[in-house]
């Protein structure tokens, strides 16, 4: 993208935006001869010169500064009527605001990205912060069209920052209907992160076993299919209690272990308390489990 200027003469065609910046011509880029010489011989297009500059770009604030690169491509061509035409690379916050105004939010991550691989260490945190705010703008624009599972995707690639308090993101997923895959997703990834407390806990156990109920109804809906909805609840079982499993691994005391347990069962999950209980060594909650909970 880039800003057009002339200079006119003649010709009933030319551009009068703006006047051409002050170049120096001592800086043409290696690229711009061999540029020059192929628009030159190019009579159909009626341009005389054609020269290509790398402009650098004078900013004082260096936070401002982080956010363009240290220099901007700008091309001048000059036509034989004497028109001039300048063109000038726009600056990356330019570019990304004009693409996030349009809803085109995965253009402009995919930019801020790409900007980033090309930038020294010293933009990384200021593109960092660029790309997680697109990304907080295209979670909420799905959440708006109510595709949960994407907006939960996004919202989980942002979770270490500042951009998405994850109780708002929460109450957001918690409308999904039915299963609320999302919110589940979300929530495993908050445990993975180390940010799940116990209220978390407990809202996943919540959600594995309404998730539980609802393929078990499928079940007794569906008499004439009955091993594919087993095998399904069978596989949802093994990884929640996995997972549950490795969430008391990280740092819970043994009195938090016991709180997880006791959600387990008070949502008749009764595989994911053993397998919590049996790998924590937790025996008196492994006896209360065998002794006391019904088994599926």
């Amino acid at each position: 993208t880039g800003t057009k200027t002339s200079s006119t003469s003649a010709s009933p065609n030319s551009f009068s935006y703006a006047s051409p910046p002050t170049l120096d011509p001592s800086r043409p880029t290696n690229e711009s001869s061999d540029f020059l010489n192929s628009l030159a011989s190019t009579e159909d297009l009626g341009v005389g010169t054609c020269v290509l500059w790398r402009v650098p770009i004078s900013v004082k604030d260096p936070k401002q500064a982080e956010m363009y690169d240290a220099e901007h491509t700008t091309v001048l061509l000059i036509g034989r009527q004497g028109s001039l035409f300048v063109f000038r690379e726009r600056s990356l916050a330019t570019r990304i605001n004009f693409l996030t105004e349009r809803g085109l939010y995965s253009q402009a991550i995919a930019l801020a990205e790409h900007a980033k691989r090309k930038t020294r260490d010293l933009k990384s945190n200021m593109a960092n912060d660029v790309i997680a705010k697109v990304t907080s703008l295209y979670a909420k624009s799905l959440l708006d069209k109510r595709e949960f599972d994407a907006a939960a995707r996004e919202y989980m690639k942002i979770l270490t920052t500042d951009h998405a308090l994850p109780s708002w993101v929460i109450l957001q997923l918690i409308e999904q209907p039915v299963l609320r895959t999302g919110l589940i997703a979300y929530l495993e990834a908050m445990h993975q992160a180390g940010l799940g407390g116990a209220y978390h806990r407990k809202l996943l156990v919540s959600c594995y076993g309404h998730r539980r109920a609802y393929y078990r109804s499928l079940h007794q809906q569906a008499s004439e299919q009955p091993h594919a909805s087993e095998s399904s609840t069978l596989d949802f079982s093994q990884k929640e209690s996995l997972f549950l499993s490795s969430v008391a691994c990280r740092g819970l005391d043994p009195k938090a272990i016991d709180s997880l347990i006791d959600v387990c069962r008070e949502m008749s999950l009764y595989d994911s308390a053993l397998q919590v209980a049996q790998d924590h060594k937790r025996e008196f909650k492994v006896a209360q489990i065998l002794l006391l909970d019904e088994k599926d």
